[in-house]
Parts: C-alpha cells; structure tokens; sequence
C-alpha cells in the first residue's frame, strides 16, 4: 500500500489493529502503531479504541492502554467501555479512578 504511494487512513489501521488483537500479534501491532504515530492519526477515539483493546488484551498493557486513552481527542461511550472492560478483565480495581465521578450519560 505505501509503495503504490497510497496512504492508509483510520479505518485501514484500525482493521490492522483488531486484526493483531484477534491474532496476538503483539510485535506487529507495535509497529503498526508507530506508523499510526507516524501519520498523525494516533488521537483518534475510533483507532484509539483499536489500540486500547490490543494493548489491553495482546500486551496486558494497563500502563500502555491508558496512554493511549489519555492522548485522544474525544473519548466516546465506545472507548470507556474497552478500558472499563480491560480494567475489569485484569481485576484492577484502581483503574476504575480515571473514570469521571460524573460520567452518568
């Protein structure tokens, strides 16, 4: 794709992603997000979610998943849910403390 000069955009990587999630491609999925980096793309809360999951799920990254998280832009119901769940997943109850007090919908 880059050598026939096509740029890949949020949902090309965000397709990348989940498919190192799904594959625990751990390496990969590392190098993937430094071309997100490199592209600029690396605050959007739809790639965020992406990149959320693998490094909760792949890496068990709580350290590496919250900065991403902390980094986007906007953070939608989507993006909570995927930390919230990481959270839960690895029993972190301390976790829960970047979750707003006043995050009622």
């Amino acid at each position: 794709m880059l050598e026939s000069n096509v740029k890949p955009n949020t949902h090309t990587f965000s397709i990348m992603i989940r498919e190192c999630t799904t594959s625990c491609l751990s390496v990969m999925g590392i190098q993937i997000h430094c071309l997100i980096m490199k592209f600029g793309l690396e605050k959007d809360e739809f790639l965020g979610s992406a990149l959320v999951d693998f490094y909760l799920k792949v890496w068990n990254g709580m350290d590496e998943a919250f900065l991403v998280f902390d980094g986007l832009w906007r953070r939608d119901r989507v993006t909570w849910n995927v930390l919230i769940s990481g959270f839960a997943d690895a029993r972190d109850v301390g976790g829960f403390e970047v979750v707003p007090r006043d995050a009622s919908g």
